[in-house]
This record gives structure tokens, sequence and C-alpha cells, in this order.
């Protein structure tokens, strides 16, 4: 795909490709799927299309954290690993055991919690220097 295509047609190409393939490859990947506005995704009826919130790393944290109470336990675990969603809910997530997994893959989890969880299941620390 041409990578001047706008987002919108992006975000079209991707839902057709979705309802045939029920996958849609790279196409999440191309610079301007995010463009397309994010309620697109976020607020569409249609479950199959809620989670492309999850490609739009810049969605607005308002957006994430109330997708964070979607009924489709899927997404939640989506958006458990969403970057933008904010370390209060995070770590809010680190107590919930349906999220507790899913929510160690987000990129913007302390350090220091991450540290806790490989301490308790016992992987050795690396030696400093």
């Amino acid at each position: 795909m041409p990578p001047t295509l706008d987002g919108e047609t992006v975000f079209q190409l991707y839902r057709d490709d979705f309802e045939h393939t029920r996958g849609a490859g790279r196409i999440p990947l191309h610079p301007n799927f995010a463009s397309a506005a994010a309620a697109h995704y976020a607020d569409a009826p249609d479950p199959a299309t809620r989670p492309l919130i999850s490609f739009v790393p810049d969605a607005p944290v308002g957006t994430v954290s109330r997708l964070l109470k979607d009924p489709d336990p899927q997404m939640r675990r989506r958006i458990a690993k969403h970057p933008a969603l904010p370390v209060e809910l995070i770590l809010e997530c680190c107590e919930d055991p349906d999220l507790a997994t899913a929510v160690l893959w987000n990129p913007s989890l302390p350090a220091e919690v991450m540290h806790k969880v490989l301490d308790e299941v016992g992987v050795p620390r690396c030696p400093e220097g």
C-alpha cells in the first residue's frame, strides 16, 4: 500500500480484509492507520472493530481507560497492554486475575513492578555492573 494513502482508506481496507479473513496482516502497521479517528475503533458496536484501538499508540487516555471496562474480557486484556493506560490503572490491572498476565506486556508497566513479579516467580536478576 502506498504510504500516502489516507488513514480513513487504510482503516476501511483493514475492515474489509478483516471481515473476509478474520485477520488483516500488516495493514495496522501502515503509517496512516492511526490517523483515522480513534472513535471509529473505541465506540464501534462491532466487537471485531473495537480491538483496533490497540494499534493506536497515541489513543486518548480517557478512551483507553474507559475500554478497560469493556464487557468483552478479550478487549479488556488488549487494553491492559496499551501504552496509554495510566500507571494507576496499570497497577489496578496487576491485582485483577483476568488482567494480571496481560498487563505484564504493557510497555508503561513500572520497572519495579516487573522486578517484583520476576522475583516472585524466581527469575534471577542479572548482576549489576
